[in-house]
């Protein structure tokens, strides 16, 4: 059983839609009546799709464009995307006079936004200047459509059930509505009310009827309750519709086992757009648990940290003390890690727990009572900052991203003392001393070094100590890579997100693999089948890869009688020539794992080293070789050899020394896709 405090209407709802997991029956019925519904003489669906309609530049069809994209300096359409189904025309086209007409909504526009912002604010209200700014970011045509849409489904006598799909439908509408998505597409969501040079008008019929298909279901419905109600003894959601602290106390025979929050960073965007939208879906009541979205225009991480403690530390005082709490912290960036550790640090609770994913920018943290647990002395705050660092860095015995390494120094800074502790505010320059500490740990201590990156800030790159380390242990990299191949001998067909799990509790903590290395190691490895599970390659089986180790053998010691060298050795493989000393030596391998040869030390330097590899290794090599320097480095002077194009050398007729010599680097690693393609 689940308890949640949500202020935030829109929210609400959505989680309340999500954990009744209509249909897709239902949601499409609760469409087809609002479509059907008539606006003056003609059905709603067939008004609202003329306002978008344009013709195919092929062939003259009529249809509906996906979105309009608009030049902000000018604010006039330049083009439009579509797909006709006609002649199978698609993509960007140049604007027509037509849809310049057509852009323009019926009606007076200065009604339409009169109406927009009074759902929202009285006219004497300090709300209403947020509420004109946002409603600057939406096109004419756009909020026609959509203040029609609310107006529709406000008039149809329907179920509660049914007005809750149709107003989950058009939230989704209302979050493509705006000028804040940016063309070309960005990775990146919006986080201010600030449109760009070029932006997305969408089809905003089209995206209600898309968000069909596009809201998740469940296996099966989640009972929600809202407060005094609970939910029944088998489990279920109860909501409170208010902040957390309006809350608390609860009665004592509630004793919640955990506190579990997803933290948001700062985005003015969305709160600012979600009290405009509760006023339009709900009317100005709706808006006031959210009024502080429309007076505020500035987040900074200060503010952050300062808004987190307080809601840490009411939590603290009115939960037992035992009581874990549980952080998921998405879009994470190292400010928003300084915030969520000095808030929570102040609010008397310690880190107990982290993960961290640095390409998916997320992480976890688990937080626990301090208690007595008071700081250590007689160690100074940089110090352990560098300390807690070095320590991370070694157990993943690799180059390690800033993100990873910053939550590593703060945990240091925690046990220096160098956070706030149980106290009532955090001090306005908190932030901006840690983060001047934390700079002169990483750029002026001497003990770190960074590679692959020419930005100047701190958090771009790879991380390593400056002096060399030796630890025994395999690299992080090269251990996930073995597991997996594990995982997949063990369990044919299995899923990435079981993947996952297993490898987060192979690898917890500060051992986190980042999603995109699993995913390069199946793509290496594995197959997708039609469900998306992954089953080993058949060329990847254990008997095959050591099969092609014996042919390997075979074929270097087939070169080295055609060459006159002696050919000897168990992988490694030896070349010597008639005076006894070694000329060449060959490393089969199957994976990518070539630390444990490389990183060991140079040997003679006469000899040339030669690493032999399968083609399907190539990525996940060069990708090892863009995160760890000190492997880039010690490679320098190294051959790598793939097994196809042994294979061709072994096979050829005419073959000397010099040829082979020419030939042993003619099919470098840059070359794998231009390879495959070519083929």
């Amino acid at each position: 059983r689940v308890l949640v405090a949500s202020n935030n209407p829109i929210l609400t709802l959505l989680l309340e839609v999500l954990a009744s997991s209509p249909t897709e029956r239902e949601i499409q019925a609760a469409v087809v009546e609002l479509a059907n519904s008539r606006r003056m003489d003609e059905r709603l669906e067939v008004h609202l799709q003329g306002l978008y309609q344009t013709e195919c530049a092929v062939c003259g069809q009529s249809l509906q464009p996906e979105a309009v994209i608009w030049e902000r300096l000018n604010m006039q359409p330049i083009s439009r995307i579509y797909e006709c189904q006609n002649c199978g025309d698609r993509g960007e086209r140049p604007i027509t006079e037509g849809d310049k007409i057509r852009v323009t909504p019926p009606g007076r526009m200065e009604l339409h936004r009169a109406r927009a912002i009074e759902r929202i604010s009285e006219i004497d209200s300090p709300l209403r200047a947020g509420a004109a700014e946002a409603l600057e970011m939406i096109q004419p045509r756009s909020l026609y459509v959509i203040s029609t849409i609310i107006n529709r489904i406000e008039g149809l006598n329907l179920p509660d059930n049914r007005r809750k799909i149709l107003w989950a439908l058009t939230i989704s509408m209302l979050d493509a509505g705006n000028m804040l998505w940016n063309w070309p597409e960005q990775r990146s969501r919006p986080r201010q009310l600030s449109a760009s040079s070029h932006f997305r008008e969408n089809n905003l019929w089209m995206v209600f009827e898309k968000a069909v298909r596009d809201w998740p279901r469940l296996e099966k419905p989640i009972q929600v309750t809202r407060r005094p109600a609970l939910p029944p003894e088998e489990g279920g959601i109860c909501i409170y519709p208010g902040r957390l602290r309006a809350w608390l106390p609860m009665p004592k025979t509630i004793q919640p086992g955990a506190a579990l929050a997803v933290v948001p960073r700062p985005n003015q965007a969305f709160w600012t757009l979600s009290a405009v939208w509760s006023g339009w879906l709900w009317g100005r009541e709706a808006v006031q648990p959210l009024r502080g979205a429309l007076e505020r225009r500035r987040y900074d991480w200060q503010w952050h940290a300062g808004a987190l403690h307080h809601s840490l530390s009411v939590l603290k005082k009115n939960s037992a003390p035992q009581m874990p709490v549980f952080l998921i912290c998405p879009e994470l960036v190292p400010g928003f890690a300084s915030a969520v550790m000095a808030a929570a640090n102040a609010a008397g609770y310690r880190l107990s727990g982290q993960a961290v994913r640095n390409d998916v920018e997320t992480a976890q943290i688990l937080l626990e009572d301090r208690g007595n647990n008071n700081p250590s002395d007689g160690i100074g705050m940089e110090d352990e900052c560098r300390v807690s660092v070095s320590e991370v860095l070694k157990l993943r015995n690799e180059p390690c991203p800033y993100l990873t390494l910053h939550l590593a120094a703060l945990v240091g800074l925690e046990r220096s003392g160098g956070l706030p502790i149980n106290t009532p505010e955090i001090a306005w320059d908190t932030l901006t001393k840690i983060q001047n500490l934390l700079n002169r740990v990483f750029n002026k201590s001497g003990m770190l070094v960074r590679s692959g990156s020419q930005a100047q800030s701190s958090d771009s790159g790879w991380w390593w100590l400056s002096q060399e380390l030796t630890t025994g242990e395999l690299p992080l990299s090269d251990r996930v890579e073995l597991e997996i191949v594990r995982s997949l001998m063990r369990q044919p067909n299995i899923s990435i997100r079981h993947l996952d799990a297993l490898l987060c509790k192979q690898f917890p903590g500060w051992l986190t693999p980042d999603w995109a290395w699993i995913e390069a190691c199946l793509e290496s490895y594995a197959i997708k089948d039609g469900s998306g599970k992954w089953r080993l390659s058949e060329l990847e089986l254990p008997q095959k890869r050591k099969q092609d180790l014996t042919q390997v053998e075979a074929e270097l010691e087939s070169l080295a009688n055609k060459l006159f060298f002696k050919f000897h050795g168990v992988n490694p493989w030896n070349w010597e020539d008639s005076e006894g000393a070694i000329q060449y030596r060959f490393y089969g391998l199957a994976s990518s794992m070539i630390a444990r040869h490389v990183l060991t030390g140079p040997g003679p330097d006469s000899v040339r080293k030669v690493l032999v590899i399968p083609g399907s290794r190539i990525k996940l090599l060069l990708l090892k070789l863009r995160q760890d320097a000190r492997l880039e480095e010690s490679l320098q002077g190294w051959h790598i050899l793939k097994f196809r194009h042994l294979k061709n050398m072994a096979a050829r007729s005419e073959m000397s020394r010099e040829i082979f010599e020419n030939m042993l680097d003619s099919d470098p690693m840059s070359n794998e896709g231009l390879q495959d393609r070519m083929l």
